[in-house]
């Protein structure tokens, strides 16, 4: 009988033991699953961090060397050429127009992969009266961002260019006190990478600041005397 009674004790004990070590097993697989997962969130918030500051430097530094550049040039032609190579950093495609009168002229492209291009771009004359949005750039010296239609950038552009209606023109107008030189053009392109305006308008300033300070200093050189 006791034999009976001490076997039953056991089988108590045991079944207890048992349960205790389930439930201490869940509750560590608990435990291990919220830090486990409160770690991978720290973790994943320290990446992304690190990753954002990482490419906020890079930014600025991408930033800084094309301002570089531009401020590098000794003329309004190179500084217009160079203007477009910095831009092109920072979008997919970029072209600048040369403003004459009542009519824009391609000067320089980028990120155009079209046979010949270059040299339709470079022939390029299209009235303003055809080209709203450009018109619009130059008229009111701000930015303009329009889409691809014959309407707003004029079919001659949309031919060239390749655009379709969807596509998200920007245009960005370098002036020189109250006259419009030239506009500067980005769109995404076919990867369909960012344009990154704040960027566009800081490098278009730069290079609106150049053109003036490099204009200042040759009407203030001595002339060379007649030998």
């Amino acid at each position: 009988m006791r034999q009976e009674l001490d076997e039953k004790i056991q089988s108590i004990l045991n079944t207890a033991f048992l349960e205790r070590v389930e439930d201490i097993k869940r509750e560590l697989s608990e435990q291990l699953q919220t830090n486990c997962g409160s770690l991978l969130e720290a973790a994943v918030a320290q990446a992304c961090d690190k990753a954002a500051r990482e490419s906020r430097t890079q930014l600025l530094e991408s930033l800084s060397n094309a301002v570089r550049r531009i401020r590098n040039e000794e003329s309004v032609t190179d500084i217009a050429a160079t203007l477009v190579d910095a831009a092109s950093q920072f979008c997919g495609r970029c072209a600048l127009f040369i403003h004459k009168q009542n009519r824009v002229m391609g000067f320089k492209a980028k990120g155009f992969q079209a046979p010949g291009f270059a040299e339709a771009f470079q022939k390029l004359a299209t009235p303003l009266s055809q080209a709203a949005a450009i018109g619009h750039s130059i008229e009111t010296r701000d930015t303009v961002v329009c889409g691809g239609s014959a309407n707003e950038l004029s079919q001659e552009i949309v031919n060239l260019f390749e655009l379709k209606n969807e596509v998200r023109a920007h245009l960005f107008p370098v002036t020189l006190r109250d006259s419009v030189l030239a506009v500067l053009y980005a769109d995404s392109g076919p990867g369909q990478n960012a344009v990154d305006s704040t960027v566009l308008e800081i490098l278009t300033a730069s290079a609106e600041a150049w053109i003036e300070a490099v204009g200042t200093r040759k009407k203030k050189a001595p002339e060379m005397a007649p030998v």
